[in-house]
C-alpha cells in the first residue's frame, strides 16, 4: 500500500513539473513567420536555442511539429473558422488547413522559447506585402479593382515555373477582368548575364510591346537557350546581343527585393494575402482561387 501511495505521488509530482504547453490567443499568420524568419537575427536566436537543446533546428521544429496535437489544431480551426467565411466541403483544402495550423502552432512556440515576438499589422495582408514590393515596372495583367491580386516570383530557366505556366496563363484566360496580376523575376543564377538574360530580355519586351506580352513569355520559355532566334514588334530596342544594361538591373533589383521578403524557391506565388510554394497545375489553381476569393 505504501509503495502504491508513493508512486502516486511521483506521478503527481512529475504532472505538476511539467512545463504548459504554449498557446497564443491567435496563431501568426504564413505573411508574419515569414517575416519573423527573414531577419538574421532571430534566426541566430532560434539557431542557439536549438543547440541549448542539443539538436538542430530542423531537428527541434520536427520534435514540436510532433509534440502538436489533434484537440489543439481543432482549437485554432475553431477560432479561425468564427473570422473567415466557409467555402464549400472540400477535404484537400480542411487537410490543409489544419496542417497549416500545425506548422503555425509549432513555430509559435518555438518562437516564444527563444523570445521572439511576432507582429500582425493592423492592415490588411494585401496592403502589407504591395506596399513592399516595386510595382511602377512590374509586367502586369489585368487592372484593379480585381477579385484576386496575384505576384508571381518565377525564372524561364526554371523547370517547375515552365510546368506552371501554361496553367497560369489559362487560369489568366478564364478568369479575365478577375485578376490583377503582376510578374517578378527570381534568376536561378544572378551572377552571371547568361543567368539574367532571359528575365531582363522578357523586362525589354514588357516596355516596348507591353499588349504581346503573354505571347512573348511563351516564346522565350520556348527559346530560353536562344533567345536571338525570336521575332518580335519590339524589333532592334530588344536585341538580346545588345540589350541595355537597365534591363539587367532591374532584374537583379527584383531579386534582392524578394529576397528580403523571405522568397527562397520558384515559383512561388502571392495569392490575396497567401503564399503558395510550387508548381500549380490547373486544378490546383481553382481550388487556390476558390480559398482566397474575396466574397
Amino acid at each position: 500500500m505504501k509503495f502504491v501511495l508513493f508512486f502516486l505521488f511521483l506521478l503527481s509530482c512529475e504532472r505538476e513539473t511539467q512545463a504548459p504547453k504554449f498557446l497564443p490567443d491567435y496563431l501568426p499568420s504564413e505573411e508574419a513567420i515569414k517575416q519573423v524568419l527573414s531577419s538574421d537575427k532571430n534566426m541566430t536566436k532560434l539557431r542557439n536555442r536549438a543547440m541549448e537543446k542539443q539538436v538542430t533546428l530542423e531537428e527541434w521544429k520536427k520534435l514540436v511539429r510532433q509534440e502538436v496535437t489533434d484537440p489543439e489544431i481543432s482549437r485554432y480551426s475553431a477560432l479561425e473558422r468564427k473570422s473567415a467565411s466557409m467555402g464549400e466541403f472540400d477535404t484537400d483544402a480542411i487537410d490543409k488547413k489544419r496542417e497549416s495550423i500545425r506548422i503555425r502552432l509549432a513555430w509559435s512556440r518555438m518562437l516564444s522559447e527563444a523570445n521572439i515576438t511576432w507582429k500582425e499589422h493592423s492592415a490588411s495582408p494585401e496592403q502589407n506585402i504591395l506596399s513592399k514590393i516595386k510595382l511602377n515596372l512590374t509586367p502586369t495583367v489585368g487592372k484593379s479593382p480585381a477579385k484576386w491580386t496575384i505576384v508571381e516570383w518565377s525564372d524561364y530557366h526554371c523547370t517547375f515555373c515552365k510546368q506552371t505556366h501554361p496553367h497560369t496563363r489559362k487560369m489568366l484566360e478564364s478568369y479575365k477582368g478577375q485578376v490583377l496580376y503582376y510578374h517578378k523575376d527570381f534568376p536561378l543564377d544572378s551572377e552571371s548575364d547568361e543567368g539574367l538574360l532571359p528575365l531582363a530580355f522578357a523586362r525589354c519586351l514588357w516596355e516596348n510591346d507591353s499588349s504581346h506580352y503573354v505571347r512573348h513569355t511563351i516564346d522565350i520559355y520556348k527559346n530560353v537557350n536562344h533567345l536571338e532566334n525570336l521575332k518580335t514588334e519590339a524589333g532592334l530596342d530588344c536585341d538580346p546581343k545588345k540589350l541595355d544594361r537597365k534591363y539587367f538591373k532591374i532584374v537583379l533589383d527584383d531579386y534582392e527585393e524578394a529576397s528580403r521578403l523571405g522568397v527562397g524557391s520558384i515559383p512561388t506565388f502571392w495569392v490575396n494575402g497567401r503564399w503558395i510554394v510550387g508548381s500549380l497545375d490547373e486544378k490546383t489553381w481553382a481550388r487556390v482561387l476558390r480559398e482566397t476569393s474575396r466574397k
